[in-house]
């Protein structure tokens, strides 16, 4: 990992020891992780702009499919987030499915390795949708359906 920071900050050394980098960590660095964090990087930099375009690409046609088949089915979807797309996070959907619980869709989804949370990144891991302050700043906060139907999907390199 890295860490970058402005100013004069003083850190707290995890392990005591040695006075390396001023005292602020033990041991010796490790200078083959250092050039390939610094190599790794460079190519995200250099291939952010194909990243975002490819998984932009995935999401648009996530968004379609799904649109397809909630209309098919008779369910109303609402897309979370601001509109034009291109506005959003490339590599993230969030929508509701009104009158669905994405509870046991997102079981389902998991089941065939695909990463899927219910509810805004912010209560992901908490087991509740209902208490999600985004979804509730979003003018969502009396809607159980569209609190219950909410579900996030992210793509990414794998």
């Amino acid at each position: 990992g890295d860490e970058l920071h402005e100013g004069p900050k003083r850190l707290v050394p995890l392990l005591s020891g040695g006075s390396q980098e001023r005292g602020a960590r033990a041991g010796t660095e490790n200078v083959p992780y250092i050039v390939g964090l610094g190599e790794a990087a460079r190519i995200a930099t250099e291939e952010l702009d194909d990243y975002m375009n490819r998984t932009e690409r995935i999401r648009s046609i996530m968004l379609a499919d799904l649109q397809a088949a909630c209309s098919s089915r008779g369910i109303d979807m609402i897309v979370h987030g601001p509109s034009p797309s291109d506005r959003r996070l490339p590599n993230t959907l969030s929508v509701a499915l009104l009158g669905v619980d994405a509870k046991p869709m997102l079981s389902a989804v998991g089941a065939d390795g695909v990463a899927a949370s219910g509810g805004a990144a912010c209560h992901s891991g908490t087991g509740s949708v209902s208490g999600s302050h985004v979804l509730v700043a979003m003018g969502h906060g009396g809607a159980n359906d569209v609190l219950r139907g909410t579900m996030r999907l992210s793509v990414g390199r794998l």
